[in-house]
């Protein structure tokens, strides 16, 4: 009597079909998990760094004999900041408190301030109607990811009671 051969299942088309079924599902899983796994790691690279970013810029009131340099006059509000030595800052948000109501400037400068730079702003506008500046914010914008971020106003600069310009 002849003996079956040891392979002869494996060569069987019925096994084959579920073998490569198996395979292809496998390797499809694989590819999904990884597809996920990559989209999910560069969002939240995007968010880290967009809240990381914002935090390390290091903003200040450009200050003389310990005093900000800030002011106003009917025509306009003129404040100088120092820049920090990490980021460029490419844009800056006003916010200024009138009593009566709040002035908002969206694009406060006319070129960035580079890492480690200063540079005076002056805001033309017609601030003749109000007695007083209450306050001032200033926010800085900033690039992450080739995107123009505006950082949240805690990472941001206040100034209250803003005297008038003497000079």
């Amino acid at each position: 009597m002849k003996q079956p051969h040891p392979l002869r299942g494996f060569r069987s088309r019925k096994a084959v079909s579920p073998l490569v079924a198996t395979i292809l599902l496998i390797a499809f899983a694989v590819a999904l998990g990884a597809v996920v796994m990559n989209w999910g790691s560069s969002e939240i690279k995007s968010q880290i760094n967009e809240n990381t970013g914002c935090k390390s810029v290091n903003m200040q009131w450009y200050t003389v004999q310990g005093k900000p340099e800030i002011c106003y006059d009917d025509s306009k509000l003129a404040f100088s900041i120092q820049n920090g030595a990490n980021f460029d800052i490419q844009q800056l948000k006003v916010i200024v408190d009138t009593k009566d109501e709040l002035l908002i400037f969206d694009d406060a400068l006319k070129k960035k301030i580079n890492k480690a730079d200063a540079r005076k702003i002056k805001i033309a506008y017609d601030f003749s109607p109000y007695h007083q500046l209450l306050q001032v914010k200033v926010i800085p914008k900033i690039i992450v990811h080739e995107s123009l971020v505006v950082c949240d106003p805690s990472n941001g600069l206040v100034e209250n009671n803003i005297k008038r310009c003497t000079s």
